[in-house]
């Protein structure tokens, strides 16, 4: 009789189905949540981006533009969530005679996966603008 009954449930295959669904699932579950931070991720680049190239109009516009007009302008035109978190630093260099204005604009982007990821990774968009003369 309890033979009968071990025979039996070893050939059941009433919940199968179940657990094929629970690896798979699981594994769809994981994909999702990696595919929305990768797109958040790039969404504040691409806002990070922005904000840099708004500088680097300014510049070209107005050569004579000072920094802090600039830091200001990168800031305002940064869409994201927390603009005070924005490192924006605004440099020169000369190159082959050739003078250059840099801005550079970091960011602490935070992940929200839990318990995977506890570190901050920093977004950073470099622009080196030529100094136009007439």
């Amino acid at each position: 009789m309890v033979m009968k009954q071990i025979l039996r449930y070893r050939t059941c295959e009433s919940g199968a189905v179940a657990i094929e669904f629970a690896f798979v699932g699981f594994l769809m579950v994981l994909v999702s949540i990696g595919v929305i931070e990768i797109g958040r991720g790039l969404n504040v680049r691409s806002q990070l981006s922005f904000a840099v190239d708004s500088g680097a109009r300014m510049i070209l516009i107005d050569s004579s533009a000072s920094n802090s007009q600039l830091d200001g302008t990168v800031r305002a035109a940064f869409a994201g969530s927390k603009p005070e978190l924005l490192q924006v630093d605004i440099g020169q260099e000369t190159v082959n005679a050739v003078d250059f204005r840099l801005i550079t604009v970091q960011y602490p982007f935070n992940p929200l996966i839990p318990k995977i990821t506890k570190k901050v990774i920093n977004i950073r968009i470099n622009r080196r603008i030529p100094l136009l003369t007439n």
